[in-house]
């Protein structure tokens, strides 16, 4: 699709937080790039014109867009392999043990060791063995992250040196294949339950304060996962959950897909459904809880309702 100058007569529909699109820009000093977004916030301002907050993967960081100066606007679908049949609708998955007990708290505890590279690659190696069977198609782009986009016209910027926590979500893909696959993301969440601990935090991190900090509560850790998953072109969400009583609650990374996935448990979300933060993306939403991939630990129940789903980065500094 092509845009036109004003957000008034512009043929793009209007975006969706979590679209991922292939898009040609042009800025305010007339350079023009092609680029890879994802949208995390639409917003009109007072003057008329329409701005997406997106995280753009040829900067490697969030960039704020205006409507009007999208010269090209292409939706991108992830590639995903088609389910046997539907995934139930609105139904916890079964909680999956943990090696160690959570205390019941508002804040979920832990206390995590240290890991190899090699012994992440072992690991990634022994998944594919006990699981058997073939894994599902990640829904992310075989190719690297710095290679998703190139400038059309305009001299070429130096790519931005990468922060501790980019320079760790790019060892996560131990085959070199230039993308991530499943096992590689459960090898990292369980090298990263053993380098991190669980402290409490009063507000949410951002993955390099994560890091910084040397961990943090189960916000923080569902946030550093889905900085990785965003890093790799995934689409990722935060979701928390409330216990029965309304006394607990617990956050959790998702995993949102347009089909259901094999082999994996999921959250299924139709179209319509209204959360306590507003109408999530229709979908299935699988979780990724600490180091259990595709199920949730025991830091929750699975009668635990889902009482809201964020796009990770418009929660950054929030107090939850």
């Amino acid at each position: 699709m092509t845009a036109t100058s004003t957000p008034e007569t512009s043929s793009i529909p209007r975006p969706r937080p979590g679209d991922l699109a292939e898009v040609v820009y042009e800025n305010d000093a007339g350079a023009v790039t092609r680029r890879r977004i994802r949208v995390i916030a639409v917003h009109p301002s007072r003057y008329g014109h329409v701005y997406v907050r997106a995280y753009c993967f040829l900067r490697g960081e969030e960039r704020t867009f205006r409507l009007d100066r999208f010269r090209e606007w292409a939706p991108v679908t992830p590639i995903i392999t088609p389910p046997p049949h539907p995934a139930p609708a609105i139904t916890p998955p079964a909680p999956t043990p943990a090696p160690r007990p959570v205390s019941g708290s508002r804040r979920q505890r832990g206390r995590y060791g240290v890991g190899s590279a090699v012994a992440a690659g072992i690991f990634a190696a022994f998944i594919k063995l006990i699981v058997g069977g073939p894994e599902p198609e990640p829904p992310q782009y075989h190719v690297p992250p710095a290679l998703l986009a190139a400038p059309v016209r305009s001299s070429p910027s130096a790519v931005p040196a990468l922060t501790p926590a980019k320079r760790m979500y790019a060892s996560a893909d131990l085959d070199r294949s230039g993308h991530l696959s499943w096992s590689e993301l459960k090898a990292f969440q369980v090298n990263l339950k053993r380098t991190e601990r669980y402290l409490d935090n009063g507000t949410v991190l951002r993955p390099d304060q994560f890091l910084a900090q040397g961990g943090g509560d189960c916000d923080d850790w569902a946030v550093f996962t889905a900085g990785l998953l965003r890093y790799w072109g995934w689409e990722p969400y935060v979701g928390c959950f409330a216990s029965p009583s309304g006394k607990e609650g617990h956050a959790v990374c998702l995993v949102r897909l347009n089909e259901a996935p094999l082999r994996f448990t999921c959250y299924t979300v139709p179209d319509g459904t209204r959360l306590q933060d507003g109408t999530p993306k229709p979908g299935y939403y699988v979780p990724v809880d600490y180091e259990v991939v595709g199920g949730i630990s025991n830091a929750m129940g699975s009668d635990w309702k889902l009482e809201a789903i964020y796009v990770p980065e418009s929660i950054y500094g929030a107090s939850m």
